[in-house]
């Protein structure tokens, strides 16, 4: 196989400076308190090592945010994921096959286009491997990389988390009847920051400090929500005509969660969340531009 006699180019001293970090990063063991340190050096970075299947959408000290791609009957180079990570596949996905370092290949079976996308799924550190696109269309996902969050993958067919949606967020509409005004970076810019865009995807960065209200404001897209940290206390307003100034009171959640918690949400008509505890409201909000679904 093409992948194993590249990997054999590394040399047996390569091969075993490997095999002796692969087993320090083993002998740690669950028990210890303190986390194995990674083995594998900066240079096999997925951005540094395959910069062409791994682009840098965005980053910041907490997350990395990749767009990730692999051409029809391609190999990657060698690479690994330090951090924990979300997946983020709104498309179909080719078979292929995945080699890892120490010679064992997996199979990748192929997704198809009638999967209830977008397929959300978690997934902590991979060490050294390399990809084959065994299809005949490329591979194309996002990555969300946590540099403070441990965790791992969810179990095989776990389903999605889904939010309860409230009244305000049930829309059957053929046209959004909202204006642009109202979208929530430009009428509360304070509280929703744009990390990355492009033609399918808005990855927004929602944070209310204790004690603030949002402006009202519209999501006119679909989006999975991603929470790093529990939700606080307050109420949420509504601007929409037909439920104007109603209150719908919000409680704690996801006190003591295993982070990072996903939940999907449909478009939401105009509202304003008012934060009325002692700590942020802080969470990620992918919005879906051409996906639409409602919880």
């Amino acid at each position: 196989m093409r992948a194993h006699k590249r990997w054999l180019g590394v040399g047996v001293a390569g091969a075993l400076l490997l095999f002796i970090a692969a087993v320090s990063l083993s002998a740690g063991g669950p028990a210890q308190e303190k986390k194995a340190p990674w083995p594998w050096p900066a240079s096999l970075d997925a951005v540094a090592a395959a910069p062409v299947n791994h682009r840098v959408m965005y980053e910041d000290d907490k997350i990395r945010i990749l767009n990730v791609n692999n051409q029809a009957g391609s190999f990657d180079n060698w690479h690994a994921h330090e951090w924990s990570s979300i997946f983020i596949v709104d498309e179909p996905q080719p078979k292929g096959r995945d080699f890892r370092w120490d010679g064992t290949v997996q199979e990748v079976y192929p997704t198809g286009a009638d999967a209830p996308f977008p397929l959300i799924n978690r997934h902590g550190p991979e060490s050294t491997h390399s990809f084959e696109n065994l299809d005949t269309f490329g591979k194309h996902f996002y990555r969300i990389e946590f540099k403070k969050l441990d965790f791992g993958p969810v179990a095989a067919g776990a389903p999605v988390p889904k939010v309860m949606l409230d009244e305000f967020a049930k829309l059957d509409l053929k046209s959004w009847p909202w204006p642009d005004s109202l979208d929530a970076v430009q009428a509360s810019p304070m509280n929703h920051k744009v990390l990355c865009e492009n033609d399918d995807i808005r990855i927004l960065e929602v944070n209310i400090p204790a004690g603030t209200k949002e402006k009202m404001h519209d999501h006119r897209y679909s989006s999975v929500f991603i929470f790093d940290q529990p939700e606080p206390k307050g109420q949420d307003v509504s601007g929409d005509a037909s439920n104007l100034g109603k209150v719908a009171p919000i409680d704690r959640t996801l006190q003591g969660a295993d982070f990072p918690v996903i939940r999907r949400q449909g478009p939401q008509g105009p509202h304003a969340f008012e934060n009325t505890d002692t700590f942020a409201f802080h969470f990620y909000r992918v919005e879906f531009k051409k996906l639409h679904f409602v919880n």
